[in-house]
C-alpha cells in the first residue's frame, strides 16, 4: 500500500503546481516546474530503489526506522512519518515523496513571493535554479526535514509580504501561523526563530496597514518576557537551545554544542569563546564567515568539497544579484527586499553558530536557498540582454536612481 500511495503523492504534486493559477497561466513555466519535480521525483525513486544518493546522510534512514517502528526514539519528523505510514502505508519511497511534495508546494509559493516583488519575469530561469541546483535537489527529495522548514521559512516570508501589501487578513495570519508551527515542529530549536518572525516580521508587516506596525512592535517586545518562558515550558522537552535561552545559557549552549559535535575532515576548527565580549564577537563573526564562505581554495580535497566551493561561488553570485535586483526595484519592493533579506541571513547566521563544518552546511543552507535565489535571480536574466537592451537597462536605472 506503501508504494501505491507514494504514486498518488507522485501525481497529487504535478497537479498541485498545474492547478495554481498564476503557473498555469504561463506553459513555460508550468513546464519548468514540472522539469524540477520530475528532477526531485527522479532522485528520489534512484535512492528509494537503485542505490543511495550518498552514504552520509545516516538522518534519513534513521527518521524512517522511528516511522516504521523500529526505533522509538523521541523526534517530531519521525512520529510525523510514523502517522502517514500508519494511514498511507509504510514505505520508504513515500516518505521520499511526502517531501517532493513539501518541495512542490514551496514551488508554487516561491512563484508567488516572486510575484509580489514584481519579478515574474525571471521565474522560469530563478525556478530552474532553485530546483535542480544538485545540494538542494537531493536534501529535498529524501526523508529529511530540510525541504518542511524551506517551505516553513518562504511561506512566512509570503505570508508577511501578503499582510504588508493586502492589509490584514485571518486567512494571512492563519498562513502565517501555519508555517512558524512547521518549522518549529520540524525543528524546535527554530522556535527562537519563529520568535524573531513575530516579534520584528509582523510589525513591519502591519506597518502598511495602518500604522498598526508601531503598535504591535511595542505590545511584541514588551511581551516577550511573557513568551520565551511560555514557549519554553511547552517546548522544553524537545529544543535544548529554546530553554537554554530561558535560564540565560544560550552562549554557553551554543559554545558547549560546537565542542561536542564528532570531528569531521571538513572541520572548520573554530570554537565560540565565551569567556569575554570581545572574543565571543571575534569568535562569532569568524564561524558566520566560515559557515559562508567555506571551504576556502586551499581547504578542497575532494569531488564533494569542489561542490560545496561551487555552493559558495553561486551565493556570493546571489548576493551580488540581490544588489542588482534592490537598485532596479521601485520604493515598496525594496522594504519588501530587505525583509527577506533580514531574514535570510538571520536564518543563516543562527545554523551557523551551530554548524562545526561544510559538509553539514551543505545540509543547513538548505532552508534559506530559495529566498536567495529571489533575491538575486533576477541577475541571471542580465546577461541574455542584447546590447540595446542593456542601454536602455542603464539608462532606465539612472533615471530611476535620480528619483
Amino acid at each position: 500500500m506503501g508504494h501505491f500511495s507514494a504514486l498518488i503523492v507522485v501525481v497529487l504534486s504535478f497537479v498541485l503546481v498545474y492547478a495554481w493559477p498564476r503557473i498555469r497561466r504561463d506553459p513555460s513555466l508550468l513546464l519548468a516546474c514540472w522539469l524540477v519535480i520530475a528532477a526531485h521525483t527522479g532522485a528520489a525513486f534512484v535512492n528509494a530503489f537503485i542505490t543511495p544518493l550518498t552514504a552520509g546522510w545516516g538522518d534519513l534512514y534513521v527518521f524512517h526506522e522511528i516511522g516504521i517502528g523500529r526505533m522509538n526514539k523521541w523526534q517530531p519528523y519521525g512520529y510525523f512519518l510514523r502517522f502517514m505510514y500508519g494511514i498511507f502505508g509504510a514505505s520508504f519511497w513515500f516518505g521520499e515523496e511526502l517531501s517532493v511534495l513539501c518541495f512542490a508546494i514551496s514551488l508554487i509559493v516561491f512563484v508567488e513571493i516572486q510575484a509580489r516583488l514584481g519579478l515574474e519575469k525571471h521565474a522560469i530561469k530563478s525556478v530552474l535554479l532553485f530546483g535542480l541546483l544538485p545540494g538542494p535537489l537531493a536534501h529535498c527529495s529524501v526523508t529529511m526535514r530540510e525541504p518542511y522548514q524551506a517551505l516553513g521559512f518562504l511561506t512566512s516570508l509570503w505570508a508577511l509580504l501578503q499582510i504588508r501589501q493586502d492589509g490584514v487578513s485571518f486567512r494571512a495570519l492563519a498562513i502565517l501561523g501555519a508555517a512558524l508551527i512547521t518549522m518549529v515542529f520540524m525543528h524546535q530549536s527554530l522556535a527562537v526563530y519563529a520568535l524573531i518572525i513575530v516579534t520584528l516580521g509582523l510589525p513591519w508587516s502591519l506597518g502598511g496597514a495602518q500604522r498598526l506596525g508601531g503598535f504591535a512592535a511595542v505590545m511584541l517586545i514588551l511581551g516577550l518576557p511573557l513568551m520565551l518562558p511560555a514557549m519554553s515550558s511547552m517546548l522544553k522537552d524537545d529544543s535544548a537551545t529554546l530553554k537554554a535561552a530561558d535560564d540565560g545559557r544560550l552562549l554557553e549552549y551554543v559554545a558547549s554544542y560546537r565542542e561536542n559535535v564528532n570531528e569531521a575532515r571538513s572541520d572548520y576548527g573554530l570554537e565560540i569563546d565565551t569567556e569575554s565580549l570581545t572574543g565571543f564577537l571575534a569568535t562569532t563573526v569568524m564561524v558566520v564567515v566560515m559557515y559562508f564562505l567555506a571551504p576556502l581554495p586551499w581547504q578542497i580535497g575532494s569531488v564533494m568539497d569542489w561542490y560545496a566551493f561551487f555552493e559558495v561561488a553561486l551565493r556570493l553570485f546571489l548576493l551580488i544579484g540581490f544588489v542588482y535586483t534592490y537598485q532596479r526595484a521601485k520604493k515598496p519592493e525594496r522594504s519588501c527586499l530587505m525583509m527577506i533579506f533580514s531574514f535570510t541571513m538571520l536564518l543563516e547566521i543562527m545554523w551557523a553558530m551551530g554548524t562545526t563544518n561544510w559538509g553539514t552546511a551543505l545540509r543547513h543552507h538548505v532552508p534559506a536557498y530559495g529566498a536567495f535565489v529571489i533575491m538575486g535571480g533576477a541577475l541571471l536574466d542580465s546577461f541574455s540582454l542584447n546590447p540595446e537592451q542593456k542601454r536602455l537597462e542603464k539608462r532606465r536605472l539612472r533615471r530611476h536612481m535620480a528619483v
